[in-house]
């Protein structure tokens, strides 16, 4: 858990020093000059709503910051409140740190902003990190908070905020589609193909036309985090949305090595869409990389 949060914050103080976000950095206008501004108010209504939720153990309330996009692809959001609300101990709950940091796009009509709350109770101490859209014109059922993690922390946590690249809750029943997320794209953004190899099943990697295959899906989808629009995981499944390729990646899970990859399928997303990528049967594929049409 350690390993991936750092992770997380790495890649956002990368974005602090290069104006990267979860949209392509080519089709946006960002403010500040290509730099990331600190905002303390735009989602405090986000953070009064968390902490009253779980003062008041409200489970729906804490619920309702989520966007409708997020509540769809990740229908088990449930779990990840309900594990929040088990470890979370202690009263009189105090804020002693909040930071954030935002990026606009005005071509898109669009903000997005990566927060974290430090909390600490009469028991422990807990870190609220989460990645919203305060804006979102382009499609509006994006507008609200897109992933969120919760953990114990000391009470000297600092550092930039923002929530798992899986959208939704983080919680234990999605560590590995999570892993496996954000080891594809370091992997991806890198072109370190050895580090990619790691997450695939041992009968890809010994399949010659596969491997053939790998060298032409990294020229082509390079997908960095800019390019993300969302991630969620469907039928053993995990679907990326990509803005700058107008594509899905499809990474399903093998069948006897569960925490390794057998299968790629890109699709044109000019053509399809978040619901019929999640009707898709990934079972019929066999092991391999598939290419749109």
């Amino acid at each position: 858990m350690k390993k991936l949060i750092l992770s997380v914050l790495l890649f956002l103080l990368v974005a602090s020093s290069t104006g990267c976000t979860i949209l392509n950095d080519s089709q946006s206008s960002i403010e500040n000059d290509d730099k990331l501004i600190i905002d303390q108010t735009s989602t405090k209504n986000t953070s009064d709503v968390l902490i009253q939720a779980l003062e008041t153990n409200d489970a729906e309330l804490f619920k309702s910051v989520f966007s409708e996009q997020t509540l769809k692809l990740q229908p088990d959001i449930d779990e990840g409140i309900k594990y929040i609300f088990n470890i979370f101990e202690g009263d009189n709950l105090e804020i002693v740190y909040e930071n954030q940091s935002s990026e606009s796009f005005s071509d898109l009509q669009a903000k997005c902003v990566w927060s974290i709350c430090v909390i600490k109770t009469t028991e422990k101490c807990y870190s609220l990190t989460w990645t919203e859209w305060v804006q979102q014109e382009t499609d509006p059922s994006a507008q609200g908070v897109y992933s969120l993690i919760f953990e114990e922390c000391e009470e000297d946590q600092r550092g930039a905020g923002g929530g798992d690249l899986l959208a939704g809750i983080y919680y234990p029943g999605c560590e590995t589609e999570s892993d496996i997320l954000n080891t594809f794209f370091g992997a991806m953004h890198n072109k370190d193909r050895e580090e990619l190899e790691t997450i695939f099943s041992n009968e890809f990697l010994e399949d010659p036309e596969a491997v053939k295959n790998m060298d032409i899906f990294i020229e082509r989808y390079t997908p960095s985090y800019s390019n993300l629009l969302a991630a969620w995981e469907v039928n053993d499944t995990i679907c990326i949305q990509l803005r700058r390729f107008d594509a899905f990646i499809c990474l399903h899970f093998d069948n006897k090595q569960t925490d390794k990859i057998s299968s790629i399928r890109v699709f044109d997303s000019t053509t399809e869409d978040e619901e019929s990528i999640s009707r898709y049967d990934f079972n019929q594929d066999e092991m391999g990389i598939y290419f749109p049409d």
